[in-house]
């Protein structure tokens, strides 16, 4: 029992111990940071902060300052023609250099000499403007140019940069169509098109497009281009497009057009589309006004490729194409073709004598028959 007791005051003792020991650590903290509030307001009233952020704001005065040039990012110029670009500071300069590719770096002035067609351009270096004027582009600029400008009153360089491209013609634009029903051209009315239009060696890359006779195929996608990024030498342009052909894109062109900045008149490849496609729907043809014992004819245009075979029916008479009737007094012939899509057909009703059959034929109806070929 004396142990137990022993133990608890041991307890009480430390609990308390603890308690003085904790007061004393936080009124040492709290001394510390009045002391610590204190130091801080001294240095304030002294100025300190003050030089502080004024010594910020002095590294950021010397920093060199920006150059502006025109054209940015890229300027494209066909081979032979002039290019000027603008290099601008707001404070007078010292020194206006220049490096173009293939060139030496050049130190240019106002009124130099210009005997390698080189010179400089802008209302003066005073002014802040370092510009060059390049008489005859060549293929050797091709590649980035920079502007090195130094202030009067200083004596490191600002830069800035722009690429050259020196436009050169893309080949002749090639044509891909996916394959037909019957051949590489031959399609079958429903069908799925699938077309490429591609143009390459293009610097930069040609913009190409596709037509359907002056239809615009592809504007819901936008070319793919292809280039190497580094030389920029490289590059194709890849206009695709689909379609479902119907009968009336028989005959139509498909025109694969590369346009560019070095070319005078763009480039073209085109293929001429066969759509093959059933006899399409005849509506009931009407004909008024003949006269009885006159020659009469009806005219009936059928739109169908390949073309087709004809076979007429008067009052359930059958008369083959070309051949008269039984009673030799109805005649059918076809007339020259107008396209190989539309084809205009005669049917010449010759009345012999009068009565009231002449009357039956003023109205007739059409019906044909695809023929079918056989193909590999």
């Amino acid at each position: 029992m004396l142990q137990l007791r022993r133990g608890r005051v041991d307890l009480a003792s430390r609990v308390n111990l603890t308690r003085y020991l904790l007061r004393d650590l936080w009124a040492v903290s709290a001394k510390l940071l009045d002391q610590l509030r204190n130091a801080l307001r001294s240095w304030e009233d002294k100025g300190e902060g003050r030089r502080g952020v004024g010594n910020v704001r002095g590294d950021a005065a010397t920093r060199p300052p920006i150059v502006d040039i025109e054209p940015k990012g890229q300027a494209v110029v066909r081979l032979g023609d002039s290019l000027r670009i603008m290099c601008t500071m707001g404070s007078p300069l010292q020194i206006c250099r220049v490096e173009i590719h293939g060139e030496s770096s050049m130190i240019l002035r106002p009124n130099q000499s210009s005997d390698d067609g080189i010179e400089y351009y802008g209302e003066g270096t005073n002014k802040g403007q370092c510009g060059v004027h390049i008489f005859k582009v060549k293929e050797q600029h091709n590649g980035i140019f920079r502007c090195a400008l130094t202030p009067e009153d200083r004596r490191v360089e600002s830069n800035a940069s722009v690429n050259i491209v020196v436009a050169k013609p893309p080949n002749n634009p090639e044509l891909h169509t996916s394959l037909g029903h019957y051949g590489r051209y031959e399609y079958q009315k429903g069908q799925k098109l699938e077309i490429s239009c591609s143009a390459s060696g293009g610097r930069p890359a040609a913009n190409v497009s596709l037509y359907l006779d002056d239809e615009p195929l592809g504007n819901d996608e936008r070319p793919i281009i292809y280039e190497d990024p580094s030389m920029n030498e490289v590059s194709m342009a890849v206009q695709n497009a689909s379609r479902s052909l119907d009968w009336t894109d028989n005959s139509k062109t498909l025109r694969c057009i590369a346009n560019h900045i070095a070319l005078d008149k763009p480039k073209e490849s085109k293929m001429q589309l066969q759509v093959y496609y059933p006899p399409q729907p005849q509506p009931v043809i009407e004909h008024f006004g003949y006269v009885i014992g006159q020659k009469g004819t009806v005219n009936v245009t059928v739109y169908a490729n390949p073309r087709p075979r004809f076979l007429w029916r008067v009052n359930g008479e059958k008369i083959e194409e070309g051949r008269p009737d039984e009673s030799n007094r109805l005649e059918t012939s076809t007339a020259v073709e107008l396209r190989i899509m539309m084809k205009e057909y005669h049917l010449e009703v010759r009345i012999v004598d009068g009565g009231s059959d002449g009357m039956r034929y003023r109205r007739e109806t059409c019906s044909s028959k695809r023929e079918e070929k056989r193909r590999e």
